[in-house]
């Protein structure tokens, strides 16, 4: 009869020893360490068991140093490239080695005892096991799963580093447990378990690293459920594979000649395999374009501007009495796209891209925005065409029932109709079903409102970051010749377009366009008959539309200088002189006037300002990007000015929308995102700064280390200051060091002062301009200030801390305290002498701390007769100590000031370039319906695509004959996960009938 004052942990260890017994007698003694390892009654017993209880609080311990040590010491937010891979490998590497000499220099807190020490002796040969121990079980993986834990260089560290610290944190805690608290299998942790025991066996401590791994891989698992990403990185084989081909063809790029289609074809895989990422704007890019900008405005701008040269070749008359382009005429109505700033990181371009190239695109409607679509709900879809001229007359509708079934929606709100057109699903639903999604059909025509690809027009940044992902999204027809120079006045590729049913496209060049001379835009652009699947019969860099119902779109190209030059003058001048009474005008910049001079406090484009006075109430919308996000400005009395649009969403990096530009005589009516998320983004700033701009880590690092260093060692003042310590608090004692330093740069080093100058003016006059000088100044003397002080206070603090090292004792509580691991007595003769010889000479070359003690003692001890080589040896020795402590508290300064100032409303450009955000992206849906009215669906999408994978159909599709613009699914790559655009906006304007205020 069992006793009734059994406890839970005795009747728990009581039907374990049943189960252990019967495992005693049934199973080999192998196969048993195998089950004790593995089986779920050991987890039970950790969840009940007091000594359990301690090991979980010991494993937290540990595992809140490692995880502030990581946070602190990563650099990079993700590996976005080899070179960035290995900086974040090296500066993760060479942290970690110092953190371990620094754990094992210092004793345990008073009362805690953590056998650190013993941690990082055992970490060498832990090592030396892992690392064939987890090539085995890569080649396992291999076979059965096809995945690998080296897959890069940053997976090897990450995988062989966790093991190793995950066993020496549970060799620590067998060192520190006592024996005699452990029977039976409440043994199976501590100095009496199988597992411990199998630390100090060699030929038993693979097995202990077999389970330690399996454990990690169900965490990694959970984790990577959870959180979409595992604490082990493993890799399909697929990418480790195609990095070890010898020689790749190259790249089908711009002039090369690939009839096979190979090159075009590896060029493809790797858009998805090898993605673009955002561009690094605090890095040389930013150098670069600096570069561009100086030699155009201050050597080209006004001497050699392309537009006035490009006029006088083709004759200046000539230009000037051009007439407006017709591309439909004859429609009764048209859909249109507009989008800008596109051509930056391949998730947040591809996205926007396969949207706008979808034959139909299934929009959801938040329910904000379905209040004023359902008021024109019913003249809007009655009226609504959206059909396909030519041979897309002639699809059925099976094509767009298969957009609406792979969207899981079964009762789509709009279903086509046989004779072409679009209408509401049953009236009793229609509210319903309209909130859910709705289908818009693609635009027949594309307007882009400049700023093609970042982050400088180059031919290999065109085709890698804007052509190849929009020739994913829609290719050219069969028969197109995408790298053809173009002969705009040859018929036969607007033949091909009009046979193919190809949608047409016409640019105007942004300011990062403008950074080569217009080169790059007009080779790609002006000098090609396609953009992906889009046709461009474009030959100019300015051009009027004329659409259905007497609307026309008026293409300026502002440069570099915000205004138009003579010669584009007299062009739209001409154009707007011989418009019609009853015309409708939508203006296309690439800059808004309305924002850029409101929030930069400035007047800009004085002859396109005027052209637009012209034009009276004829003008009825402004579009523009170059700010990367949505907003929509209107007028505080109804029909007083015209819709003013900014739709910069196309790929590049999102722009702030809390900062809400006042636009005299307008309110803002609309944003995507909203101010909220804005701010809420915002606020990364000091978390990720440091992560997402690496290259700018190095550059600042760089300046600190020659704002310090040269006045080093600060001999005598260190000592006396130690000494200090005793008697007085840490604080003081490292303040009057801290004044002690910035002293001795003033007075004996020139370098140092030149640096902290230098810092200073960079920092005072980082604050923008419009700020005024006195608001500049208070915000950018304490950025200066807290930088300065963050490099001579990180540089003190190692002196005190190398003045510990030679405290009395210190050398001798090391010893004591660390003990050679028994793996190593247990090697056979003669691996024996070899592994202890080997760790101790390992400990002797990795002790940094060591190092740099004996390097400075040695400097103080020459004093000023110290030769030059031994000081650089100790400045040699200082910098990764002082690199990997100095440099991200400096980062999160900067980044804490531009949070701050974001919020304050300040550094639109800075504070969310740093961020680098490939979400929240947008285009623009134009619909003139047969009644002459414009619809305005402004498109967002909140998550871009981060994975990709081939769409079935479009490889079924490929074989078929048919045009790329007349199949159901024309982009080649489709997101893993879904991509949801969503309507944030609608307008609807009326045709023009009467005489309107003219924009002031």
């Amino acid at each position: 009869m069992a006793d009734e004052n059994l406890g839970p942990d005795d009747l728990v260890t009581t039907l374990l020893g049943v189960v252990e017994d019967w495992i005693t007698f049934s199973v080999p003694d192998y196969a048993r360490e195998m089950v004790r390892m593995f089986v779920p009654y050991h987890w039970i017993q950790l969840l009940v068991s007091v000594d359990s209880f301690a090991l979980f609080l010991w494993y937290l311990r540990h595992l809140g140093i490692f995880a502030l040590f990581y946070a602190f010491a990563n650099p990079i937010y993700a590996s976005i490239n080899d070179t960035e891979a290995i900086y974040s490998v090296g500066s993760l590497g060479v942290s970690f080695v110092m953190f371990c000499m620094t754990l094992y220099h210092f004793s345990d807190p008073a009362g805690v005892a953590m056998h650190t020490r013993d941690a990082v002796q055992y970490t060498f040969p832990a090592l030396f096991f892992s690392i064939p121990t987890l090539l085995v079980v890569d080649g396992a993986m291999r076979i059965t799963v096809g995945r690998t834990l080296i897959g890069s260089t940053r997976a090897v560290l990450n995988n062989v580093m966790l093991v190793v610290c995950c066993v020496c944190t549970q060799y620590s805690y067998c060192v520190s447990t006592n024996p005699g608290h452990k029977q039976g299998l409440s043994a199976f942790v501590g100095n009496g378990s199988r597992y411990c025991s199998a630390l100090d066996e060699p030929r038993q401590l693979p097995v202990a690293i077999l389970g330690t791994f399996a454990l990690l891989a169900v965490w990694s698992a959970i984790f990577n459920r959870v959180f979409r990403h595992g604490i082990l990185l493993i890799l399909p084989i697929r990418r480790v594979e195609r990095k070890q081909k010898a020689d790749d063809p190259p790249a089908a790029g711009l002039g090369l000649v690939d009839p096979a289609g190979t090159a075009k074809e590896e060029a493809m895989k790797r858009l998805v395999e090898e993605p673009e990422k955002m561009s690094a704007w605090y890095s040389t890019n930013l150098v670069h374009t600096m570069g561009f900008m100086f030699v155009q405005f201050k050597i080209f701008l006004g001497r050699f501007d392309v537009r006035t040269m490009r006029a006088a070749l083709a004759g200046v008359h000539k230009v000037e009495q051009a007439e407006p382009t017709r591309p439909f005429e004859g429609r009764s109505e048209l859909w249109f796209d507009f989008v800008a700033d596109t051509g930056d990181g391949f998730n947040s371009t591809y996205s926007i891209a396969r949207s706008l190239a979808q034959p139909q695109l299934n929009v959801k409607v938040p329910s904000q925005v379905f209040g004023r679509l359902q008021q024109k709900m019913s003249s809007l879809w009655s009226k609504a065409s959206g059909r396909f001229d030519g041979p897309r007359r002639s699809q059925s509708s099976s094509c767009f029932a298969q957009v609406a079934a792979d969207d899981g929606d079964s009762s789509p709100a709009l279903k086509r109709q046989s004779s072409g057109s679009f209408s509401p699903a049953a009236s009793d639903s229609m509210g319903v079903a309209a909130e859910k999604n709705f289908g818009l059909p693609r635009g027949d025509l594309l307007l882009h409102g400049g700023d093609l690809a970042y982050p400088h027009p180059s031919l290999d940044v065109y085709e890698s970051r804007l052509i190849r992902p929009y020739e994913a999204a829609l290719a050219a027809p069969q028969g197109a010749d995408s790298v053809e120079v173009a002969s705009k006045s040859d018929a036969a590729s607007s033949k091909l377009a009009a046979k193919s049913s190809a949608p047409l496209c016409w640019m105007i060049p942004g300011n990062h366009d403008w950074f080569d001379g217009l080169e790059t835009f007009l080779h790609t652009i002006c000098g090609r008959h396609w953009f992906g699947g889009w046709h461009l019969p474009q030959t100019n860099l300015y051009w009027a539309l004329e659409l259905p119902h007497r609307w026309f779109v008026l293409g300026f190209d502002l440069g570099l200088n915000d205004d138009l030059d003579d010669v584009q003058y007299s062009y739209f001048n001409h154009v707007i002189a011989n418009l019609p009474s009853d015309a409708n005008v939508i203006s296309i910049t690439h800059g808004p006037h309305w924002y850029v001079d409101s929030y930069y406090k400035k007047e800009s484009g004085r002859m396109h300002k005027h052209l637009l006075t012209l034009l009276g109430p004829k003008l009825r919308l402004l579009l523009a990007g170059d700010i990367h996000h949505y907003s929509r400005y209107s007028a505080k009395i109804a029909q007083e000015g015209p819709e003013l649009i900014i739709s910069g969403g196309g790929g590049a990096f999102l722009h702030p929308t809390h900062l809400n530009v006042d636009v005299a005589g307008y309110t803002r009516a609309a944003t995507f995102p909203s101010p909220a998320i804005s701010r809420a983004l915002a606020i990364r700033n000091p978390f990720q700064f440091r992560r997402r701009n690496w290259a700018f880590e190095i550059l600042l690092g760089t300046f600190m280390v020659l704002m310090v260093l040269p006045a080093l060692p600060l001999c005598g003042d260190a000592e006396a200051a130690f000494e200090a310590w005793s008697t007085a608090s840490v604080l003081p004692t490292w303040a009057g060091l801290v004044w002690k330093c910035y002293v001795r740069i003033l007075e004996e080093t020139t370098l140092a002062l030149a640096a902290q100058v230098g810092m200073a003016l960079v920092m005072a006059s980082f604050p923008e301009a419009q700020w005024g000088q006195d608001r500049r100044l208070c915000w950018g003397i304490p950025l200066g200030m807290s930088i300065s002080l963050c490099t001579v206070g990180v540089a003190c603090g190692l002196e005190l801390a190398l003045m510990a090292l030679g405290a009395d004792g210190h050398q001798g509580k090391r010893g004591a305290q660390a003990a050679l691991p028994a793996i190593l007595r247990n090697l056979p003769a003669p691996w024996t002498d070899i592994g202890v010889w080997a760790l101790r000479s390992l400990l002797s070359f990795f002790d940094l701390p060591m190092h740099i003690y004996n390097s400075r003692a040695a400097v103080c001890a020459a004093g000023a007769e110290a030769p030059r080589s031994l000081v650089v040896l100790y400045e040699v020795l200082m910098l990764p100590y002082f690199w990997v402590l100095a440099t991200p508290i400096a980062t999160f300064i900067l980044g804490t000031y531009l949070a701050l100032s974001s919020l304050c409303g300040r550094h639109v450009d800075e504070a969310f370039s740093s961020l680098r955000i490939e979400n929240f992206k947008n285009f623009l849906r134009l619909h003139i319906d047969s009644d002459g009215s414009l619809h305005i669906y402004a498109i967002g999408i909140g998550h871009v695509g981060r994975q990709w994978k081939e769409d079935p159909m479009w490889r079924r599709e490929e074989d078929s004959g048919r045009a790329p613009a007349q199949r159901s699914a024309p982009s080649r790559w489709m997101p893993v996960d879904a991509v949801e655009p969503m309507l944030v906006d609608y307008i609807h304007l009326p045709v023009h009938r009467t005489e309107k205020k003219t924009l002031a």
